[in-house]
């Protein structure tokens, strides 16, 4: 921002998202700063702010639409053995 390399518009928009009472950190990303806007919000208003987003019809992703990563379930016993080098 201090070298004037994200667009007017969206740091207009990312003040506007930083005064939104629970709403902790927005930055805008990519070319610009233009091409997506990380919102930080706290995990008791993120349903709030998932709703003002709905009602201004602005696409976006919350922590219900990322994966939680790869899952391992054992079923039974696992034998590990250890690995030696040299040996």
């Amino acid at each position: 921002e201090d070298r004037h390399l994200v667009f007017q518009s969206t740091q207009e928009y990312l003040k506007s998202l930083n005064s939104i009472p629970g709403v902790l950190a927005a930055k805008g990303c990519g070319a610009l700063g233009a091409d997506v806007v990380l919102v930080v919000t706290q995990k008791s208003k993120s349903v709030l702010f998932e709703a003002l987003l709905k009602d201004e019809k602005k696409p976006y992703f919350s922590r219900h639409h990322i994966s939680k990563g790869l899952e391992i379930q054992v079923n039974g016993e696992m034998n590990i053995k250890p690995y030696h080098a040299g040996i």
